[in-house]
């Protein structure tokens, strides 16, 4: 049933709109001592954490090929969603609502809360996708393989060695062009494909990720359609 009801609300969802649902992440917990089902973390949304109450919430573990987890906003803006994971990884959470989605918040658990995922290089590392957010490409309904570019900036004092990489690497989306590093103060770019001929939304998550000197990451998030 909630395999169903994510490929529904997935089959809703187009490019981000100028208003999407907000989501509070101060509004969310994930209780260490609540019910577990298959070993998936509890994250629980208080009243209020969708602003308007509408949509789902939809999860994805970004350290496992998992499916992304949804279940539907409730009408006081509280929700429940079980993710399978453990309080070590990180997590993409989004409300999608018909037309719309919010930007997507990158999160680790600390105790009960929610914390920001750790980006060491936020102030000078940077990934472009030239569209509304950079943390989101949506190739739309494509007839044809179509590539998507994605600038990557290094502004640091140190070049930075990347491994880029699928989440899932099902065979929807292909990496054309990746490179293994970047120099201080260069610009480069990465190149990825939507190829498979499907007839609903697929999704997957474009890793780019600093191996050394220290862990890092720029996750965003492939949405396409082929009719």
């Amino acid at each position: 049933m909630r395999t169903f009801l994510f490929l529904f609300l997935l089959g809703c969802t187009v490019s981000p709109q100028p208003t999407p649902p907000n989501l509070d992440p101060q509004g969310i917990s994930v209780p260490p001592n609540g019910p577990e089902v298959d070993s998936a973390l509890i994250f629980q949304g208080g009243r209020g954490a969708v602003d308007p109450p509408e949509g789902a919430i939809v999860i994805v573990n970004l350290d496992l090929p998992d499916p992304p987890a949804a279940e539907p906003v409730r009408p006081d803006g509280s929700f429940d969603v079980p993710v399978t994971g453990f309080g070590n990884e990180e997590f993409r959470l989004q409300v999608r609502s018909g037309a719309t989605r919010s930007e997507p918040i990158d999160v680790v658990t600390a105790d009960v809360d929610l914390i920001p995922a750790p980006r060491p290089f936020a102030d000078c590392f940077v990934a472009r996708t030239g569209e509304e957010s950079d943390r989101e490409i949506d190739f739309g309904a494509i007839r044809r393989p179509t590539t998507h570019e994605v600038e990557i900036e290094n502004l640091c004092d140190e070049t930075l060695e990347l491994d880029v990489r699928l989440r899932v690497d099902n065979g929807t989306f292909r990496i054309v062009e990746a490179p293994s590093s970047i120099g201080t103060g260069e610009t480069e770019r990465v190149l990825v494909e939507a190829v498979t001929p499907i007839e609903r939304l697929e999704e997957d998550t474009l890793l780019i990720e600093v191996s050394a000197p220290m862990p890092d990451r720029r996750p965003i998030t492939l949405f396409v359609q082929r009719r």
